[in-house]
Formats: structure tokens, sequence, C-alpha cells
């Protein structure tokens, strides 16, 4: 497990996400902090960290060059809130689907043929097209009927 923390919080109360880390021992760095940032409102600008123990500043961690993350532990901060701690989301039923605002590793799953014609689901590993995928549980119709997910 790598644990995603909010630095503006006690250590006993700062855990925003746990992940398996079932990326070669590691967790997908892009997978992290779209996560993250999903928790985080939204917030597509936030970066990982880890906390500097003799001056307590948070350190940013650079994508690593394969982009697995192997540490335990990492914070999500984002450099641009003015309000600390920053605000999260805590249940499904309160998030907002960004609609024309997607993550940014979301962008690059372009409907252009050159992606889907040549690399399988993402979710699947299928390589053959399907015209509907079901990704959320239907016990939260209401969500999806709410977030005008069917268009």
């Amino acid at each position: 497990m790598v644990k995603i923390l909010h630095p503006d919080y006690p250590s006993n109360e700062n855990t925003l996400l746990r992940l398996y880390a079932l990326d070669d021992g590691g967790l997908d760095c892009d997978t992290a902090v779209t996560a993250a940032g999903i928790v985080a409102g939204n917030s597509w600008d936030g970066f990982l960290a880890t906390r500097d123990l003799s001056s307590g500043d948070l350190v940013r961690v650079p994508r690593p060059p394969d982009g697995i993350l192997r540490g335990r532990a990492y914070f999500f901060d984002l450099p641009h809130v003015a309000e600390r701690p920053y605000p999260v989301t805590v249940r499904f039923d309160d998030w907002h689907f960004p609609h024309g605002r997607p993550p940014p590793i979301w962008r690059e799953a372009r409907r252009d043929g050159a992606f889907w014609e040549s690399e399988p689901c993402r979710l699947t590993g299928a390589r053959w097209a399907v015209k509907q995928a079901h990704v959320v549980p239907s016990s939260a119709q209401t969500w999806w009927t709410r977030e005008w997910m069917a268009r």
C-alpha cells in the first residue's frame, strides 16, 4: 500500500488515500497524482512531496523515469490554494465529474483513431471496441444522472 497524505493535518488524521502498489512493486505516479487531485476537488496542479525531517518543509518528488513511485507515503500539496487546509471530497456522492476539465492523463485517451486503434483498453486490456463500459456501480445511478454522465 502507498499512502497519499494531506500536508496540513496531524499525522494521525492526514490520510487522503491508500492505494495498492501493483505496478512493479510500486504505484504509477500519474495514477497517484490524478486520484489525489480528484479527492482535492479536481485540482490538477497538485504535486507529490515528502517532508524534510530537519526543516519540516515539503520537498517535491519528481516523476520517476519509469513513472513508478516506490516509497510508501507521499504528501499531496496544492501550490496555489488560498484556503489551508485545502478542502477534500470525502464521499463519492459529493464528487463532481470534471466535464470540460479532465485530469491531464485522461486527455491522452483521445478519441482520434491513433490511440484507440493502437492501444488496448486501459481497464480490461481488450483490443476490441465496445460501445459502453460500466466503471461506476449501479448503486451510483443517482450520481450518474446528476452528473450528466450519459453525455
